[in-house]
């Protein structure tokens, strides 16, 4: 399973706007995408070109449509991007307010995707989490997640240390 995961402070947008792109470029198909709160909204609407009146409507729900979840910049949404007349396919998952719960799941769909698209090198759907605080090892999930898969990544590791610095 081809998944990455990234460590950078304040980069979101450029992650997730890089990624794709080259992801593209090496015959990925689909990104399954997992990230917290921050940056979320800009990824949501710049990356992703989910309407900024979509968003704004999430947010002053009246409760015509019953809603049970979390806040509502934590809603995902799915998009297409095309590079060089290559598209890929980039789906946002929910994320709770427990941020790394999303971690399985991106990994579970990632998985699911491989499987139903008959892709057995796993090599053209991306799981990609994006973690974006310094307690990586305190909490849990992050840390059991890495331990699933033994080719996973860790990508830009050195950038948030190299930033702080």
């Amino acid at each position: 399973m081809q998944v990455v995961v990234c460590a950078v402070m304040n980069c979101y947008s450029k992650v997730v706007g890089l990624m794709p792109q080259h992801a593209a470029e090496n015959g990925i198909k689909a990104i399954e995408l997992g990230m917290s709160h921050r940056g979320r909204l800009n990824v949501l609407h710049t990356i992703l070109s989910k309407p900024l009146g979509s968003i704004i409507t999430e947010f002053k729900n009246t409760g015509d449509n019953l809603q049970v979840g979390d806040v509502k910049y934590h809603l995902g949404t799915r998009g297409a991007l095309s590079f060089n007349d290559k598209t890929i396919q980039i789906s946002l998952l929910p994320n709770p307010s427990h941020l790394e719960a999303v971690n399985p799941v991106v990994l579970g769909k990632t998985r699911a995707k491989q499987f139903f698209t008959g892709d057995t090198k796993r090599s053209q759907n991306l799981g990609l989490l994006l973690h974006g605080d310094a307690a990586f090892s305190g909490l849990g999930l992050a840390a059991e997640v890495m331990q699933i898969y033994p080719n996973i990544r860790q990508e830009a590791q050195s950038m948030s240390s190299s930033t702080t610095k």
